[in-house]
């Protein structure tokens, strides 16, 4: 008995104890006449992640970088977003990159200027738990010169639909599987010398009639001279097409891929790995083409982006961050600043090109 009335007693004490010395419970008032309690509000945890953009606007054309990454040591499950409206841009694949995930999001040219798009983003943290984000794009505008062909009605009778539909689909096949990962490293390579006939983004028309834009760059050059691959990449279409000619695709990763078109000879096979630099095929003239040259895309997921920045700087500057130049002690080699490694910024670009020519072009 005396036992329990100890207990008894030490209990009582450590209640009257710890409603004396904490505020953790707040009697509502008048305590007598209530029967609720008030418990006291916590701040909103910090969210488990942060965002980074390469850029607040990004121009007609142009690439965005997105990367989301843990906020605390705990690993981020998974990353989806769309983004309605932008032209060919729906849902954005998201990948997996060092300790978060990263997307490069084009542009089109024939995007809204303006702050009419935005990213959905849904992010799944380590518990399992989704937190819906968004952020605003901002599209800057980019002034495009027109162009003026004209061509035979036996050149301009291959472009049926029937025959672009055939051609659309083989490339959307080419294009339908990209690598999760980097499959390149360093600034791309212009993949021919030659003399520049036609910008990348043209508004182009042909025999006067507005045929569309140009999706690439034009390069002229001799029949048969060596084109090579713009980046390392895996070769996902080899062939014929009805507008390209003979034609080869490579995929680089993270959804980019370019592509070599009007080919007179193709040199490389689907499902092979090459380095940048490696010849892939000679120029041509094959397709729906007024002479030999090269028409070179780069593609990020279905949309045409300008490939000129990134013959200075490699791509995945806009997911990691800028480079370490010589001032901060880089010595040239594999390394990098920001502790990414394995990517640099560009040395001046390896191969040039004429001055464009207006009045010469090639399609």
């Amino acid at each position: 008995m005396a036992r329990r009335w100890l207990l008894l007693w030490l209990l009582i004490a450590a209640v009257a104890g710890a409603g004396a010395s904490a505020a953790v419970l707040h009697r509502a008032e008048p305590w007598l006449e209530g029967a609720s309690c008030t418990l006291p509000v916590a701040a909103d945890p910090p969210l488990p992640y942060l965002i980074a953009t390469s850029t607040e606007a990004v121009a007609l054309g142009d690439l965005w970088g997105v990367r989301v990454m843990p906020y605390f040591l705990r690993e981020l499950r998974e990353v989806r977003a769309q983004l309605v409206g932008l032209p060919g841009v729906g849902a954005i694949p998201f990948y997996r990159l060092g300790d978060g995930f990263v997307a490069l999001i084009p542009v089109s040219y024939s995007a809204k200027v303006g702050d009419h798009y935005q990213l959905e983003l849904f992010i799944t943290d380590h518990r399992g738990r989704e937190h819906p984000d968004s952020l605003p794009l901002m599209v800057a505008s980019k002034r495009f010169p027109e162009q003026r062909l004209w061509m035979t009605a036996q050149q301009t009778g291959l472009m049926t639909a029937d025959r672009m539909a055939e051609d659309r689909a083989k490339i959307n096949a080419a294009r339908a599987e990209p690598s999760p990962e980097p499959l390149w490293s360093g600034p791309l390579l212009i993949p021919l010398e030659g003399r520049l006939t036609s910008e990348f983004g043209l508004i182009r028309y042909v025999n006067n009639v507005l045929y569309g834009r140009h999706s690439g760059l034009d390069i002229a050059a001799p029949q048969g001279s060596p084109i090579v691959a713009a980046a390392a990449g895996r070769v996902t279409f080899t062939g014929s097409l009805w507008a390209s000619g003979e034609t080869v695709i490579l995929d680089h990763g993270l959804g980019m891929f370019t592509a070599y078109n009007h080919m007179s000879r193709i040199l490389a096979e689907e499902g092979q790995m090459v380095a940048a630099g490696e010849i892939v095929g000679e120029v041509g003239s094959t397709g729906f083409s007024t002479g030999p040259h090269l028409h070179f895309t780069l593609w990020v997921g279905s949309v045409p982006i300008n490939p000129w920045p990134w013959f200075e700087e490699d791509p995945i500057i806009l997911l990691l961050g800028a480079p370490a130049g010589p001032e901060d002690g880089d010595s040239g080699g594999d390394g990098g600043g920001s502790g990414t490694g394995g990517w640099r910024r560009g040395p001046a670009t390896a191969r040039r090109l004429q001055c464009y020519n207006k009045d010469h072009a090639d399609t």
